[in-house]
């Protein structure tokens, strides 16, 4: 299938947006503002193109196993290095790390995923889940079906919640934490999923123009305004608090910043939108590295040198930011030629640089 560019670019910008939050000294503002719709957007793209590629017209047993080798394999063998990584840090700084490690192993097992890892099976879940439904049922049958479940998650979400609280710091239930985080994580996961393929629905329906960039614009307008005087987001620990808020900041963000890529196409059309649509392309390279391989923490000390000549909170963070993808850019190259089989590829990709 021919990649759809707005969507490359979309997801370039949704990892500019992911690295930022992970960046503590940013602007308290501006990570309140990433974390109101930087994960939903990524599940929103995935509903697009489920629809774009009509994924539901193949057998459900062929699309799991393509989902399990996209998905699941990088999951599990990046996992695996980034706890391998830190036993090896363990050995050599003579730390004891034991307990965290053989969380963090059965984080891995039970698909919860620790760090930014969380996310893959959260993905694979929420895919398998709606297409399941949309094999099953008509277009109105679905969209009840995504309305339902993002309302049943919500409401198990604060029950499990409240054991929590009660019972946190228990191994046991810890562990149990863990497990059921999954499927609670998954439904809601899903419910976006459900609403970015009716979104592809929308779009095919409608003439891509400039109007798309000024509805999206007013959109993320709105969507930060709500998010000057509400709190912090974290779709990983279901840290929804207002569910009246959360849906409206997840969806007009994550739809807004679709509609603007898509709009304001004549923006990305130079080597800016190249360069957003291969880190785009390659998005879950970087999710799965920046943290864990401490490609962020090596660029936040090379940054630092900068900052303690030209002292200034928005330098220091750009430095950061750009340092990050440009080790990132090498991170790719690496991974495509000599990793790739671990993505769940059988070749090489044709392009590994900025030739969009």
């Amino acid at each position: 299938m021919k990649r759809i560019g707005y969507l490359d670019v979309a997801r370039g910008i949704g990892m500019i947006l992911v690295v930022l939050g992970h960046i503590s000294f940013a602007d308290e503002s501006l990570r309140r503002f990433i974390t109101s719709f930087h994960m939903p957007l990524f599940l929103m793209i995935s509903g697009i193109l489920l629809y774009v590629t009509k994924t539901e017209e193949r057998s459900f047993g062929q699309i799991v196993k393509g989902k399990c080798k996209s998905i699941l394999l990088p999951y599990f063998v990046f996992s695996a290095g980034a706890i391998l990584l830190e036993l090896l840090r363990m050995v050599v700084k003579d730390l004891d790390l034991t307990e965290v490690l053989l969380r963090n192993v059965f984080q891995t097992l039970c698909l919860q995923g620790f760090s930014t890892f969380w996310f893959l099976p959260t993905l694979f879940l929420g895919e398998v889940l709606f297409i399941k439904v949309r094999q099953t049922c008509n277009l109105r049958k679905t969209a009840w079906a995504g309305a339902f479940l993002v309302v049943l998650m919500y409401l198990v979400s604060l029950g499990e919640q409240h054991f929590y609280q009660l019972h946190a710091g228990i191994l046991g239930y810890e562990l149990l934490h863990d497990v059921l985080l999954v499927p609670i994580r998954a439904g809601i996961a899903g419910g976006y999923i459900f609403l970015g393929y009716f979104l592809g629905i929308l779009l095919e329906k409608r003439e891509r123009s400039w109007r798309d960039g000024v509805l999206g614009s007013i959109l993320l307008i709105a969507m930060a305004f709500v998010s000057s005087f509400t709190g912090f987001i974290d779709l990983r620990f279901l840290q929804i608090e207002n569910p009246f808020f959360f849906l409206l900041r997840t969806i007009c963000g994550s739809v807004g910043l679709i509609l603007v890529c898509r709009g304001f196409k004549i923006a990305f059309d130079g080597i800016v939108g190249k360069v957003l649509m291969f880190f785009g392309q390659n998005s879950l390279i970087i999710m799965v590295t920046h943290l864990d391989y401490h490609v962020l923490n090596y660029s936040i000390k090379a940054a630092s040198v900068v900052n303690k000549l030209i002292p200034g909170q928005v330098l220091y963070v750009t430095c950061t930011v750009l340092l990050v993808f440009v080790i990132e850019a090498f991170v790719i190259y690496i991974i495509n030629r000599f990793f790739y089989k671990f993505l769940g590829r059988k070749t090489q990709k044709e392009h590994t640089f900025f030739t969009g």
